[in-house]
């Protein structure tokens, strides 16, 4: 209804922006008679029953915010639907041009259950700012890494994960070789000690021998992580 109403420049009737003139004002005629065609167009628009519900309201203003009070609230599981679903559009296979369409009709419903309300020019200006900011930050948070980078340019960070990605595998690769060494060595060792010396009976030189044997393999083994 809005769009119609700003189509015939009476938008201004429901926002406030043409407020009632004083009824000795030489413009209270013509105020007047807009006021009535404006209240005409928003009742007939309505389905009879709510229509009978304001049937005496004849200020434009104060039926707007009537209809606003009563029914406004029902925009509330609607605007959070839209929400959600902005939330959940991602790029996947679809064209850039067919990702941002999808989006950009979200955000037209958004906009018309929820309007920026004209308060003060540069108050409003801000506001659409913001909004278009959101808007282009929504765009490309689910946008395909690849036209994402296209727009914003490579960060910092990308360039780093892709350096320890490619660090990971040769560090991982050090880490067995040391661990194999290790479990070789101790396997040597093993293979020293006869049926015979066990620890009742091993002497106190096999004993330091041995343990210098351990040693010296574990020691091996770690210097190659």
């Amino acid at each position: 209804m809005l769009s119609v109403l700003e189509a015939k420049l009476k938008d201004g009737f429901v926002t406030g922006n043409l407020p009632k003139p004083p009824l000795n004002s030489p413009r209270f005629a013509g105020w007047k008679q807009a006021n009535s065609l404006v209240c005409s167009w928003i009742k007939s628009s309505m389905s009879p029953d709510i229509a009978n519900t304001f049937a005496f309201i004849n200020d434009e203003r104060t039926l707007w915010s009537d209809i606003a009070e009563q029914y406004g609230t029902t925009n509330l599981p609607q605007l959070f639907e839209i929400k959600r679903e902005i939330a959940l559009v991602r790029q996947g296979d679809s064209s850039v041009a067919a990702y941002y369409g999808c989006l950009k009709q979200l955000w037209d419903q958004y906009t018309q259950l929820r309007p920026i309300p004209i308060i003060d020019n540069e108050i409003e200006e801000l506001m659409i700012t913001r909004e278009a900011e959101d808007k282009r930050m929504e765009f490309l948070m689910d946008l395909n890494e690849e036209e994402r980078f296209k727009l914003t340019g490579i960060p910092k960070w990308y360039h780093e994960n892709k350096k320890l990605q490619q660090l990971q595998p040769a560090r991982m690769n050090k880490m067995t070789a040391g661990m194999n060494n290790v479990v070789a060595g101790m396997n040597n060792v093993s293979n020293m000690v006869t049926v015979g010396e066990t620890p009742l009976n091993i002497t106190s030189d096999n004993n330091g021998d041995l343990q210098m044997v351990i040693s010296g393999a574990v020691q091996k083994g770690l210097r190659e992580f």
